[in-house]
């Protein structure tokens, strides 16, 4: 069957940036129809708007009003009858400020196809579009997002390099939009922290529309594997202009007492750390790991199952601390032969079950 209907996605970090680039998707295509989310605290708004305007907004109630709840239960539905109107060629879901983009790539990978929802539709890019004269700076930066009032919900306890790295990481084209030309280390951060297979592009706002709509379809499991924190980035990009990368890697799990010493130093202070890790307390335990501008998150991610457990943390800085972070490292692995100690990690992973 004919794909009538190719959907993407566009993911910012600020409110002005994400008017401002979905205005530009529109203005001079009458295919294109974007779909605007925005969540409250118990419903979601999502507004339809084309070349003409604004087409339609609807506020829809729900109990539990997160992102991937108000693309299930309002944005999809939208889309399924999207797919059905002729003049639509290319529909654009604009996600809420500083929300990422795979719980919706998913979703739509759920979906796409014959067998799914959206048999008419295919997938066509995720693009992430951020101010580039501030990108340097909001990718390490220890703001709350509440204080710049970019929270998605009451509860958003986020700092906005925690909204920036997996937004980077995951999206096909991370565009940096403005009219000046670019520095050095704005470029080689972004390409830092960019995923597998993944563009950094400067660009005007004149320039979105083409980065956006494709003319060919692309692959979800692209998004999907980037923000797998167990299919970590394979390459290592080299130093430039004040920016690096590290890949720490062990067969080793980590000393649960020794890791809680030493994570303020694995975490840095303006760095991005992402990967996977196990703990000898809990040997079946598959971990992840994702921290940024030393804002830390670790948890249970199921088990290893026939995997064999390993260690994996991917550090990228722009300070000088890649040898503190490299030696905390090192001091926080179990040595051969070492007998597990308590586990003491309950307060981060949960209770280990009986």
């Amino acid at each position: 069957m004919t794909s009538s209907l190719t959907i993407s996605t566009l993911a910012t970090l600020d409110p002005i940036t994400r008017a401002t680039a979905s205005l530009g998707l529109v203005l001079d295509r009458t295919d294109v129809v974007t779909v605007t989310v925005d969540i409250h605290d118990d419903a979601v708004t999502h507004t339809l708007t084309a070349s003409t305007g604004a087409l339609s907004s609807t506020t829809t109630p729900l109990e539990h009003a997160c992102l991937s709840c108000a693309i299930r239960e309002v944005v999809l539905p939208e889309l399924v009858a999207l797919q059905e109107v002729e003049t639509w060629k290319h529909a654009v879901i604009v996600l809420p400020p500083t929300s990422e983009p795979a719980p919706v790539v998913r979703l739509l990978d759920d979906n796409l196809g014959h067998q799914g929802l959206l048999p008419r539709a295919a997938y066509g890019t995720t693009i992430a579009a951020f101010d580039a004269e501030t990108f340097a700076a909001d990718a390490t930066s220890d703001d709350w997002l509440e204080d710049r009032g970019w929270s998605l919900h009451e509860d958003d306890d986020r700092v906005v390099a925690e909204a920036v790295a997996p937004i980077v990481t995951s999206s096909d084209t991370i565009a940096l939009v403005g009219d000046k030309p670019l520095d050095e280390h704005t470029l080689a951060l972004a390409d830092h922290l960019r995923g597998d297979g993944s563009r950094v592009v400067p660009c005007s706002l004149d320039d979105l529309p083409a980065l956006a709509l494709p003319a060919t379809a692309g692959r979800t499991r692209d998004c999907l594997e980037r923000a797998n924190p167990f299919t970590p980035c394979r390459r290592t990009p080299v130093d430039r202009a004040g920016v690096w990368t590290v890949r720490l890697t062990s067969t080793h799990g980590f000393h649960p007492e020794r890791l809680r010493e030493h994570v303020a130093h694995l975490a840095g202070s303006a760095t991005r750390v992402r990967g996977h890790f196990w703990v000898t307390s809990r040997p079946d335990s598959a971990c992840v790991w994702d921290s940024a501008a030393g804002q830390v998150y670790v948890g249970e991610h199921g088990t290893w199952g026939p995997r064999t457990p390993r260690t994996e943390l991917i550090v990228t800085g722009t300070s000088d601390c890649r040898d503190t972070i490299a030696d905390a490292f090192s001091r926080s692995l179990a040595r051969p032969g070492e007998e597990p100690s308590d586990d003491v990690l309950a307060d981060w992973l949960g209770e280990i079950d009986a």
